[in-house]
């Protein structure tokens, strides 16, 4: 959780500073007033900063895995294919056992 202390003039120009900082998702834990203006306390569950990828990056230094030659890289085949493959080939169905 990201949480930040804004000092304006006024409330309208505090809210304008939470925006510009913590976005439209910024909540206000706290209002104080002061000899000068406001004093607003503001938070926002996103920080941004924690999710800034630095330069050398784990995903950098690992190497992609090895591609498996054994793998299938045709398409499946559909049942109905199978079948009328099968049907082609003169092969007859499993025959179905009788009832117990």
């Amino acid at each position: 959780m990201n949480i930040r202390r804004f000092e304006a003039a006024d409330m309208r120009q505090a809210l304008n500073l939470i925006r510009e900082e913590l976005g439209e998702e910024a909540v206000i834990l706290e209002t104080n007033k002061t000899d000068e203006g406001v004093e607003v306390t503001a938070a926002v569950d996103f920080d941004p900063a924690m999710y800034i990828q630095p330069e050398n990056s784990q995903s950098d230094l690992v190497a992609p895995a090895p591609q498996d030659s054994r793998l299938n890289t045709e398409p499946p085949v559909s049942s109905y294919e199978a079948i009328a493959a099968a049907a082609a080939a003169g092969a007859a169905p499993p025959a179905a056992e009788p009832p117990a």
